[in-house]
């Protein structure tokens, strides 16, 4: 403020100069040629000086409007205006253009604020929808995993029920074997008993028996297997195991596997003889 107020100063000072010089030269000559010329001495009438009335400047004649003579306050007040006015104008400009650039400034900090709310809006709606992908994306992949260990728990339990179905209906086999092992064992004992007492005797083959004769190990109905294990004759239908003291119809699941160590014609030869029919055994309520 200093500054403006110094620069106004100087801005008027010479105008302000140059006016009152002008005035004083003004001044100057009016006294000049206004003032009585004098002699050497005071009171001495000059010879040949022009008389005072005639020095003077001619009065108006008529109605003629008198001279305006502006004094030289009045010029040097307008002046100052002037020059003031002049100012003024400069100071306004000025402090319009800074308005402007004031406002153009907070137009533009506006702008870049804005822009700046618009960018962080979107990068944080950008963060957001990554963040939910990136959920889903994680949900699903524990909902899979959750799939496959339920299908992997499943599968383990399944196997796990068919292992102990398995084990069980074995030792239901192996139980069932037992005692028919116990039983064909003492029928056996019984049987060989009677077998000693009964002398052995040989049979004549039939036609379908490769014309050799057929022994007959456990009493009449029964035959000793041929050298592949195969039965002597078609009329031999019935598998007999001495191990276990068990015989096998066809309708048992275990006919093929076994391996005959006699034959019978009927189930009752094989009874008869000692054996028993394997069954299989109940499952406990």
């Amino acid at each position: 403020m200093a500054d403006e107020s110094s620069r106004r100063r100087r801005r008027w000072i010479l105008p302000v100069v140059l006016l009152g010089a002008g005035g004083g030269w003004v001044a100057y000559r009016r006294l000049a040629t206004t003032a009585p010329v004098r002699g050497p001495g005071d009171g001495v009438a000059v010879t040949g000086a022009r008389p005072a009335a005639e020095l003077l400047p001619p009065e108006p004649a008529g109605d003629a409007a008198p001279a305006t003579v502006t004094p030289l306050r009045a010029t040097t007040s307008a002046a100052t205006a002037t020059v003031l006015e002049a100012d003024d104008r400069a100071a306004e400009q000025k402090a319009a253009e800074q308005r402007a650039a004031a406002e153009k400034a907070t137009a533009e900090k506006a702008a870049a604020e804005r822009r700046a709310a618009e960018k962080a809006a979107a990068d944080k709606a950008a963060a957001a929808r990554d963040a939910a992908e990136k959920k889903a994306a994680a949900d699903r992949a524990a909902e899979k995993k959750a799939a496959a260990d339920r299908a992997a728990a499943e599968k383990a339990a399944a196997e796990k029920a068919a292992a102990e179905k398995a084990a069980a209906e074995k030792a239901a086999v192996e139980e069932a074997v037992t005692e028919q092992k116990t039983a064909a064992k003492t029928g056996a004992e019984k049987a060989a008993a009677a077998d000693r007492a009964a002398p052995r005797r040989i049979v004549a083959a039939a036609p379908e028996s490769r014309d050799r004769p057929v022994e007959e190990p456990y009493g009449p109905g029964s035959a000793a297997p041929l050298a592949d294990g195969s039965a002597p004759g078609p009329e031999y239908t019935i598998k007999g195991n001495a191990d276990s003291m068990l015989f096998h119809t066809p309708k048992s699941p275990y006919f093929g596997r076994t391996k005959a160590e006699a034959w019978f014609r009927t189930a009752e030869d094989a009874t008869r003889a000692g054996f028993t029919e394997w069954k299989p055994k109940r499952r406990k309520a």
